[in-house]
C-alpha cells in the first residue's frame, strides 16, 4: 500500500480473526492438494515417500504461507482437529497433545490423521499474529469484512454445522475487542469501516449510511455489555446485547 501501489485505485477487506479452517491436508506442499485421497493417502504411507515430504516442508527456502508455515517451524500447539469422522477423539486437541497421547512425533501424527480421514480431516490453524491485525484495522484504505457465510443455529442455514465463528461474531468481536476494550479504533472509525465504507467501494449508494430515502438496517447495540460468545467448536453462538432491524426506504430517520 506504499511505493508498488502509487496511483493505483486500492483497498483491503480483512477479517479479525487470526485462524482458518481448511482442510488438514492443507498444510501439505501445494502439488499433493490436488491429488485424489487416494493416491495421496498411500504417498504418505511410503515411509520413503513421507520422508521427502516433511523435508520438502521444513526445507523450502520459500516463504510457507499460513497452514505450511505452522508445520514449517513445529507450531504444532496452534493446530486444533475440527473434524475427523474416524478419529472423533482428536476433536478439540491440537497435534502436539495428540502426538504426546500416541507416543509420535507431530509430523507422523498428522501424515497419520490425513491417511486415516483423507479430505474430511479439518483443523483450524491459529497462523496470524494478532498485533498484524491491528496494524491493518488503522490503515486507511481497510475495510472490515466478516469473510463468512449467512448462518443460522437452525433449519437448512445449519446443514452442516461449519466453522463460522465469523459468521456470528466478527463485527460484534470488533466492537468489543479493539473499539471497547483496546482503543485501536474509535466507534465512528470502526462503523465506518464496516458499512458505509464498503457500500461505497462497491458503489451502494443507497445502503450504509443512515439518510432519508435509503434503507436503513439498523443495529441496536450496548457497547458496554456487549459480548462475541462465537467459538471456533461451538460458532452458533449470537452475541449478547446486540439486535437488528430493518426499515425499507425510511424517509426520516432520528438516532
Amino acid at each position: 500500500m506504499k511505493h508498488g501501489f502509487r496511483g493505483q485505485d486500492v483497498t483491503v477487506d480483512n477479517d479479525v480473526h487470526t485462524d482458518l479452517a481448511p482442510a488438514l491436508a492443507h498444510g501439505l506442499p501445494q502439488p499433493m492438494q490436488d491429488l485424489p485421497a487416494a493416491e495421496l493417502a498411500a504417498q504418505l504411507n511410503d515411509a520413503t515417500r513421507r520422508a521427502e515430504i516433511r523435508r520438502e516442508i521444513i526445507e523450502d527456502r520459500k516463504p510457507a504461507f499460513g497452514p505450511t508455515g505452522l508445520l514449517k517451524h513445529g507450531q504444532w500447539q496452534r493446530i486444533t482437529m475440527l473434524h475427523a469422522p474416524r478419529n472423533p477423539e482428536v476433536i478439540g486437541k491440537t497435534i502436539q497433545v495428540i502426538a504426546e497421547e500416541r507416543g509420535k512425533h507431530p509430523f507422523d501424527t498428522y501424515f497419520d490423521l490425513i491417511v486415516t480421514n483423507g479430505y474430511e480431516a479439518e483443523a483450524i490453524f491459529d497462523y496470524i499474529d494478532e498485533a498484524n491485525i491491528r496494524i491493518l484495522l488503522k490503515h486507511p484504505a481497510v475495510m472490515i469484512s466478516s469473510d463468512g457465510e449467512v448462518l443460522a443455529p437452525y433449519g437448512f442455514l445449519n446443514d452442516p454445522p461449519p466453522y463460522q465463528p465469523c459468521s456470528y461474531g466478527e463485527f460484534p468481536g470488533v466492537l468489543e475487542r479493539y473499539v471497547r476494550d483496546e482503543a485501536v479504533l474509535t466507534l465512528q472509525e470502526a462503523i465506518r469501516k464496516m458499512t458505509s465504507f464498503p457500500a461505497q467501494r462497491l458503489g451502494l449508494r443507497d445502503r450504509g449510511i443512515l439518510r432519508a430515502g435509503a434503507w436503513a438496517d439498523v443495529v441496536v447495540f450496548d457497547l458496554e455489555r456487549m459480548h462475541d460468545r462465537a467459538t471456533n467448536l461451538y460458532p452458533h453462538s449470537y452475541p449478547s446485547r446486540i439486535t437488528r432491524t430493518s426499515i425499507r426506504k425510511a424517509s426520516i430517520m432520528c438516532l
